[in-house]
């Protein structure tokens, strides 16, 4: 029960932030650069990736497509530990780049997000007695 609870938390997570870059691209860019710049805050972002990409790793193993989840998770701990150990320009770069990409692919991206939350969620119901 534990486990279904975690992964709805995961779900829910990005169900939320699926929906609102969808709707509202530009001012998730727009937080999501000001978290990143910020010391304290990106410290905090990037413990939230390792954290939900460490509990996909360890959550998922009873899911029938565990491969997606444990993917999910790898590249979530990857992308949190490089922003929290890359160099300041590289850092820099790689979200001046996420916020110069065009509306439409900010919101296929929010797409995705809801699209896997659901899948998880449909996921963690099934392994429920």
């Amino acid at each position: 029960m534990v486990v279904v609870g975690i992964l709805a938390v995961i779900g829910l997570i990005w169900l939320a932030s699926g929906l609102v870059l969808i709707a509202v691209p530009a001012w998730w860019s727009t937080l999501m650069t000001g978290m990143v710049s910020s010391p304290d805050r990106r410290f905090a972002l990037t413990q939230a990736m390792i954290l939900i990409g460490l509990l996909l790793l360890i959550a998922t193993s009873a899911l029938q497509t565990v491969w997606l989840w444990v993917g999910l998770g790898v590249i979530a701990v990857l992308k949190g530990m490089f922003f929290l150990g890359a160099p300041e320009k590289l850092r820099v770069r790689a979200v001046n780049w996420w916020s110069r990409m065009p509306t439409w692919a900010h919101r296929i991206a929010g797409l995705c997000m809801v699209g896997l939350a659901v899948l998880l969620t449909i996921e963690a119901v099934r392994i429920v007695p």
